[in-house]
């Protein structure tokens, strides 16, 4: 069957969610001209926000296959993340039995390679299908073409709950060390929800640098914004010194958009190091009191306690003692879901006061 390739950034066949610097080149999440102002003093943000992770691509078809071509920036590099997870796409279809999104197929590829096709649809009809692809997470994607038989037809689809969320946090919030894209707790909440969701989540540098909050409050008409920074800002006294001016930043830009502030899991190598211990509870405590203080002044921010995701078995919810592996992943997935559609209705009804 002869195949037809279409470019992932026609927007008359795909819609892209996840990213507002699609005019740039390739999949950032940040505009080039944040990145070059946040090179500055953050140089690996810069860096991580080339990655493309949270963005992904919703469309249907009725071809009974798909493929797809990628040209990525660069080779796998990760020792403690899977070529396809730091790398690699998946596709998941919407199924009506489920009623829900579900997994069909991932890029399961050479990972000495930057360029590479692979077939990675394959249906048994050619009935209508509604799909997600999901970008990698730990790299950029220069250019992706998706393939469809040539009498096919591929148009645009989108979410069915227009609620837009941003995130902010560190590698977990990117997603280490997930074993595919769609297992990052974001693109799972994202499915759950089908709604969009802006993953700012930056390896070792979430650092809450008022440049930051400018350049994420571009992000327009937001209904909920999560701060997860304490397991890189709560490592010394950044959270501490950066944290306030970051929110009020934000809200300078968004001032009536409900705020989730989380502390971080539970870490399996908090068992062997009492100071991390120490710091971990003192930073839950710090960051309730700003919660609490906020909400004294009568602003809609709320405190998601992170200690508390991992309900049990949680020195098995990791990849190395820190990163989430699926499992895990998962346990946050519902742990934030539920976290987020509590303050979205609430949200929701104080509106309709």
């Amino acid at each position: 069957m002869k195949m037809k390739y279409i470019d992932l950034k026609n927007e008359d066949h795909f819609k892209i969610y996840g990213s507002i610097a699609l005019e740039d080149e390739g999949y950032r999440r940040l505009l080039k001209e944040d990145r070059d102002k946040i090179r500055e003093f953050n140089k690996d943000v810069a860096y991580l926000a080339t990655n493309s992770s949270g963005i992904q691509a919703r469309f249907k078809t009725n071809s009974a296959k798909i493929n797809i071509k990628v040209v990525i920036d660069s080779v796998a590099n990760m020792n403690h993340m899977s070529a396809l997870g730091q790398c690699g796409l998946d596709l998941y279809v919407y199924n009506q039995s489920f009623n829900e999104y579900v997994f069909h197929n991932s890029t399961v590829y050479n990972s000495k390679l930057t360029e590479y096709e692979y077939d990675l649809g394959r249906f048994e009809t050619n009935e209508d299908k509604e799909l997600i692809l999901n970008l990698p997470l730990y790299m950029g994607a220069k250019q992706i073409e998706v393939g469809i038989e040539d009498d096919a037809y591929l148009v645009p689809n989108y979410v069915r709950n227009e609620e837009r969320i941003v995130i902010y946090g560190t590698s977990i919030t990117q997603g280490g060390c997930v074993s595919r894209p769609g297992m990052l707790h974001t693109n799972v909440i994202s499915r759950w929800m089908d709604c969009e969701i802006f993953n700012y989540g930056f390896s070792g540098s979430a650092f809450c640098e008022k440049e930051l909050a400018e350049a994420i409050a571009r992000v327009e008409n937001p209904d909920l914004f999560i701060i997860d920074a304490q397991a890189n800002a709560g490592v010394d006294d950044r959270l501490e010194k950066n944290l306030k001016l970051f929110i009020e930043t934000y809200k300078v830009y968004h001032p009536n958009v409900p705020i989730i502030i989380a502390s971080r899991i539970h870490f399996a190598v908090d068992l062997y190091n009492k100071e991390k211990i120490k710091k971990r509870k003192y930073y839950e405590r710090w960051l309730k009191k700003v919660v609490k203080d906020y909400q004294q002044q009568g602003e809609n921010i709320y405190f998601l306690d992170g200690s508390k995701v991992f309900k049990k078995h949680f020195t098995e919810m990791t990849v190395d003692g820190i990163h989430p592996n699926d499992l895990g992943s998962m346990e946050m997935a519902k742990y934030y879901y539920k976290k987020i559609r509590e303050v979205l209705d609430t949200n929701n009804k104080n509106k309709e006061l």
